[in-house]
């Protein structure tokens, strides 16, 4: 679903996007492809694993992201 949400949803990512990476809207529609790549990829008992350490890969990945969010106050719990 998260995935999809890159698409329906593209202006709410850029704001999570430190200034500092290069073109935006890739990144965006990128993440969002992978996520529903790997999410399918659970799905298959052959490539469940590979995927769960792609996840783990892409979610550390993600996390400078949310650590810029920090100081702006832009972080909502729940």
């Amino acid at each position: 679903m998260a995935g999809c949400n890159h698409f329906l949803s593209t202006a709410v990512y850029y704001v999570i996007i430190p200034k500092w990476l290069p073109a935006p809207g890739f990144l965006i529609y990128f993440s969002g492809i992978l996520e529903i790549v790997l999410g399918v990829l659970l799905l298959i008992k052959k490539t469940r694993k590979l995927a769960a350490l792609l996840i783990i890969l892409m979610l550390t990945a993600f996390l400078p992201a949310h650590i810029y969010l920090i100081p702006g106050g832009a972080v909502h719990v729940g």
